[in-house]
């Protein structure tokens, strides 16, 4: 049986690979409701990489097939939500990367038939952070991955269908780990979702009392002097040599950096010596040669993604 989903996204490559498994496995569009920047703004602001690579760009690829998405406003304060639903025909509704909580009465009217798509493990990092906080803690190897669960009154909390597992350790940097992600949620879509829906997937209820919520505090994601040296040296290999750091000073200036070394390691005028919780670091200040670094390991993600594909837009 073919189904015709209501997808309530925001951009990402996630959310991108989902629709592109959902149209190549046979299943139709019934309407696009899009959160966050409207899709006329985000192409404006779109990278080379989504022109040269489109099928990664939400907003391009909804071009290609023919789809106009509709912007919302946030589900809660839009009375007429559960009218335009119905009148959209579908019969599958699908969240992704929505950062809003779906109303309960919008879920109620797709009956074991609503679905999100989380970055993480289940039941481990619930919540708005999944991947960063992961990073943070250190935790990307065990939790890394994608839950595709349904939808129910709390936030992430819905019986799961069906998991795959994407260790961080198992891509180059940050880019492939997005990469391994999304092409885990398309692999989710293309074969679980419609099983689930065949019911030949049976969806296994959470714990309640079990797993973890994570949303970033205010600064987390920022290194300074109240981090230990290992610490410090322990983000930059979570997120990896393509990803700049923000080191908050005690005065408050914010600087962006690129590698660490430990202090008595006689580097150039390019680095910067930072006092840690327990010692001192040098930390590589960001140049605009490493825009040139970063630009091309997207561009290779980009393109070890597509060769996985088999080339298939």
């Amino acid at each position: 049986m073919k189904h015709r989903s209501l997808f309530i996204l925001s951009p990402s490559l996630i959310t991108a690979a989902v629709l592109r498994a959902w149209v190549q496995a046979g299943h139709g569009i019934a309407a696009v409701w899009w959160t966050g920047p409207t899709p006329a703004e985000v192409t404006r602001r779109a990278s080379l990489g989504g022109t040269v690579f489109p099928e990664f760009d939400t907003a391009r690829l909804l071009q290609r097939l023919g789809v106009t998405p509709r912007k919302i406003p946030p589900l809660r304060h839009w009375p007429d939500a559960l009218a335009e639903a119905r009148k959209s025909g579908a019969d599958v509704l699908v969240s992704l990367i929505t950062m809003q909580k779906i109303p309960a009465d919008l879920i109620a009217l797709f009956p074991d038939r609503a679905v999100n798509f989380h970055p993480a493990l289940l039941p481990q990092y619930r919540g708005p952070s999944p991947t960063q906080g992961m990073l943070i803690d250190g935790t990307a190897d065990r939790f890394g991955g994608v839950t595709l669960h349904c939808l129910d009154r709390d936030l992430d909390t819905g019986p799961i269908i069906a998991q795959r597992a994407c260790p961080r350790s198992a891509a180059r940097d940050m880019f492939e780990w997005n990469h391994h992600l999304a092409e885990a949620a398309a692999d989710l879509a293309a074969r679980d979702l419609p099983a689930y829906l065949r019911g030949d997937i049976v969806a296994r209820p959470q714990d309640p009392a079990s797993g973890s919520y994570r949303r970033l505090a205010r600064g987390e994601n920022e290194l300074g002097p109240h981090l230990t040296v290992a610490e410090i040296k322990a983000r930059f290999s979570a997120f990896g040599s393509s990803h700049a750091q923000r080191w908050r000073d005690p005065s408050g200036q914010l600087l962006a950096v690129t590698a660490v070394a430990p202090a008595n390691a006689g580097k150039g005028p390019l680095w910067l010596r930072r006092k840690a919780a327990d010692g001192e670091v040098l930390l590589r200040r960001r140049t605009p040669l490493f825009q040139l670094h970063r630009m091309r390991a997207r561009f290779g993600a980009m393109r070890r993604s597509e060769e996985r594909a088999g080339g298939k837009a």
